[in-house]
């Protein structure tokens, strides 16, 4: 009898081990299950896009309860600002973000002490748009402002060309417009070697300009061609339809350029606040021809100086300039 209740005892043990043993995986895995089921983290603004000067209210939920959740706001000039936020005892949280007009991109990251992440984007965008046009005074076929080629100059005369910029933006913004022309070709010789008489219109009324240059810049197209480089800075404000006309001086030796080879263009705009501008023609090609002198001697039988019908044309003389 003893050893069968010794048998009893033992197989109550294994029976209690083993049922110790599921009952800890059972705990194990209904653990695991639940902090699986932890929402992930998100966060989002209240709007997609905002007008510069508004507030953008960011939420956020799957955080760590009770925790500080720290914001990082990556702005569209590689800036950065950083907020702080408490979650609740359901791990969620809102903060408060003030733009400031510096349009474009917004990323924003929330990270708790855990390490539990979340990122959203929204864009600060005023409505309208800032437009930059680029003109030549051709003289060729047809004397006009064109945004194609200018033709009809030749060498040591001066290029009237004009930048035409309009804004339709609700707030103001200071622009940086840089203009490079061709200056010096390691294959053809000077170009463009000088640009004066700036002058500046604000919706039809004559202004001071404020230029900064010209002066011989670096080279582009390979090192090919130095550039001569002046930048218009102005404030441009909601409908203002701003101009700056400039001259630019054609050098001896131009025309060595074959074709349509000497460019103006527009090398780039910044603005303040940052704002896309809708760049449209921002090149414009010059040819320049070659000077040709003509003419024939001729029995001026009345000493007019003037060619009449019934004066016969001399050959066989040789005319020193």
């Amino acid at each position: 009898m003893k050893f069968k209740s010794g048998l009893f005892r033992a197989l109550a043990a294994i029976l209690l081990a083993l049922a110790l043993t599921i009952l800890l995986f059972a705990g194990l895995i209904g653990f695991a299950g639940a902090k699986g089921s932890e929402p992930e983290p998100r966060i989002w603004a209240d709007k997609s896009d905002y007008s510069p000067g508004e507030t953008a209210t960011i939420y956020g939920e799957g955080f760590t309860p009770n925790t500080t959740i720290a914001i990082t706001i990556q702005r569209p000039d590689n800036s950065e600002d950083t907020l702080c936020a408490e979650s609740d005892s359901k791990g969620g949280f809102i903060a408060i973000y003030q733009l400031d007009g510096i349009e474009g991109e917004y990323t924003v990251t929330a990270k708790d002490k855990y390490g539990r992440t979340a990122t959203t984007k929204f864009t600060d965008c005023s409505s309208g748009a800032i437009t930059i046009e680029l003109y030549g005074y051709t003289l060729e076929p047809n004397p006009e402002w064109t945004k194609g080629v200018v033709k009809g100059y030749l060498e040591d005369q001066r290029i009237p060309f004009k930048i035409e910029v309009k804004s339709k933006k609700s707030v103001s913004y200071n622009l940086n417009v840089t203009v490079h022309l061709d200056y010096n070709s390691a294959d053809y010789g000077y170009g463009l070697d000088a640009v004066q008489n700036f002058t500046m219109w604000r919706n039809g009324v004559s202004e001071t300009p404020n230029i900064a240059g010209p002066s011989p810049d670096g080279w582009e197209d390979g090192g090919k061609i130095q550039q001569l480089q002046f930048s218009w800075s102005f404030n441009i404000n909601k409908d203002d339809d701003c101009t700056l006309y400039f001259e630019a001086h054609v050098a001896i030796g131009a025309h060595n350029y074959p074709g349509a080879r000497i460019h103006v263009h527009i090398h780039s705009v910044a603005s303040n606040p940052s704002t896309p501008v809708s760049q449209g023609n921002k090149d414009v090609p010059v040819q320049i021809g070659s000077a040709t002198i003509s003419g024939y001697k001729w029995n001026d039988k009345d000493g007019d100086g003037i060619k009449d019908w019934n004066e016969p044309k001399l050959g066989g003389w040789t005319i020193n300039l």
